[in-house]
């Protein structure tokens, strides 16, 4: 069960990357926007609601990242947008997509003299679900494509480190953030899906988001049409092809290679036949595993091995070692050996290719 909430920042939202910022050493936190869904593990009890997923909402539209499979008219022309076809198995390379990283080949569309790139920002959901339901889109071009600047603005902001023993400033140690402040409308959605206690909840009200102490209001959403989407399970019958559309980072357990690569996603076996990749992170501290993690909105191309029914939202099973604390109110922490998505990593939409 899947249940949404919505974060309504009631000045900005400081939102840094993964990487450890300590003020007046380091001198400039580069902004990251939408945040991960680290940033909510404090509001929720792990063991029984994990954070799965983070969006963009304007008004009462949900916005989703473009899949990295997409495609729109290169140099900023107008047009619609296209999936991306796989490339002949003739001319896939050879050996192992090292690295994380995906054949870079210039798209070619059949019967179509306009040239095309992968396609950049945000499209609202109800352009998006022909496209995790057929492998098809429809009526969605250029034109629906929303930047950052649509949802928020980015404001800098110079700080100075304070000497707590003087109360006085710290000589030369000036360091540079953004206040990342929401445009109207504009809040984030977080999908949340409930472990085995159907009576987990999450409290509304006033939390802590992102950093400099800043808070938002959280509250429970409904979208009835998303989440009936979410909760859907699909037929997988062997031999054919499925894609799935990452929501959250994913590791993967070795590397990503041509007809080798075999993923386990919720009970069913897959083999990795292509992937679109939108790069990757190096993550590590409390919750995070120390490891590079494909970035969200990646889509991975697969060959089901087995039949079975199966849930759209679903994760790919991997394994590593996590820092856990020993006990509830214990500070010492231990590495533990736990698979990733009971913490909300490596979920994703499962996409029938073939419907």
């Amino acid at each position: 069960m899947v249940e949404l909430f919505e974060v309504k920042a009631l000045d900005f939202w400081s939102f840094g990357g993964l990487k450890n910022f300590q003020a007046g050493v380091d001198t400039y936190r580069k902004p990251v926007f939408p945040p991960d869904i680290m940033k909510f593990f404090h509001i929720v009890d792990l063991n029984k609601l994990i954070p799965v997923a983070v969006f963009l909402k304007k008004e009462d539209e949900i916005y989703l990242p473009v899949p990295a499979d997409l495609l729109q008219p290169r140099k900023g022309e107008k047009g619609e947008l296209k999936i991306s076809p796989l490339i002949k198995k003739g001319k896939l390379p050879e050996g192992a997509l090292t690295d994380l990283e995906s054949f870079k080949v210039l798209p070619f569309i059949e019967k179509s003299e306009v040239k095309y790139e992968g396609a950049k920002g945000y499209l609202p959901f109800g352009k998006l679900k022909n496209y995790f339901t057929e492998n098809r889109i429809y009526g969605a071009d250029t034109d629906n494509l929303k930047g950052l600047d649509y949802f928020v603005s980015f404001e800098p902001k110079v700080g100075l480190t304070l000497n707590f023993d003087t109360f006085s400033a710290e000589e030369s140690r000036l360091y540079f953030t953004f206040a990342v402040r929401p445009k109207k409308d504009t809040s984030l959605v977080v999908v949340f899906k409930k472990k085995n206690d159907d009576s987990a909840k999450i409290e509304e009200g006033i939390y802590h988001i992102g950093g400099e102490t800043r808070v938002s209001k959280v509250q429970k959403v409904e979208n009835e049409e998303f989440q009936n989407f979410l909760e859907e399970k699909i037929n997988i019958c062997k031999g054919k092809l499925y894609k799935i559309y990452l929501l959250s980072h994913t590791y993967i357990d070795g590397k990503l290679e041509i007809e080798k690569t075999l993923l386990r996603v919720g009970n069913v076996d897959f083999e990795l036949v292509w992937a679109f990749t939108k790069g990757k992170e190096w993550i590590s501290g409390y919750k995070k595993p120390a490891v590079e993690m494909l970035l969200p909105s990646t889509v991975l191309v697969l060959k089901a091995k087995d039949d079975a029914l199966t849930n759209r939202l679903n994760y790919i099973g991997a394994k590593t070692k996590l820092p856990i604390y020993e006990g509830k109110d214990e500070k010492k922490l231990k590495e533990e050996e736990v698979f990733l998505h009971d913490y909300g990593w490596n979920w994703g939409i499962l996409i029938p290719t073939e419907v």
